[in-house]
């Protein structure tokens, strides 16, 4: 009975680890904060601004679909280094160029030289425009 009990237990504990990953990962708002997460726990990683290694290229809005409109763009690295994580941040702009919002899109293994198309919707609304404010690598 004690057997059966631990391996319960050790398959909850899997379970729950299994799903928290994949909530972590499906969602932006929590990857948010594992920056500031990192620096509150002393982990100090290797960090470049878009100047120095990326290039957002063919940024285009897609029209509301069901109330979400979509960003659709291409990543590109580069530099000759791999990034576990690149976060790209967009200002969404009313029709004075006054930021409304922000949405963020995390791309993950980007390796040197590569280009990746992605997409992020927008939750937003009242806005006319976007551009792009920041994209960083770890």
């Amino acid at each position: 009975a004690c057997l059966a009990q631990r391996k319960s237990r050790l398959i909850w504990f899997w379970l729950a680890a299994v799903a928290a990953t994949v909530w972590f990962f499906a969602t932006e708002e929590p990857r948010a904060t594992v920056e500031v997460w990192m620096a509150e726990h002393g982990v100090q990683l290797s960090k470049f601004s878009n100047q120095e290694a990326f290039e957002v290229t063919d940024v285009v809005l897609v029209p509301p679909s069901q109330g979400t409109s979509m960003i659709r763009a291409v990543l590109r690295n580069k530099t000759d280094r791999r990034f576990r994580v690149v976060r790209v941040i967009f200002d969404l702009v009313d029709e004075n160029g006054k930021r409304v919002d922000s949405v963020a899109k995390y791309l993950s293994a980007i390796e040197p030289g590569e280009s990746r198309a992605f997409e992020t919707s927008t939750h937003g609304a009242g806005f006319t425009d976007l551009r792009v404010r920041e994209t960083t690598g770890w």
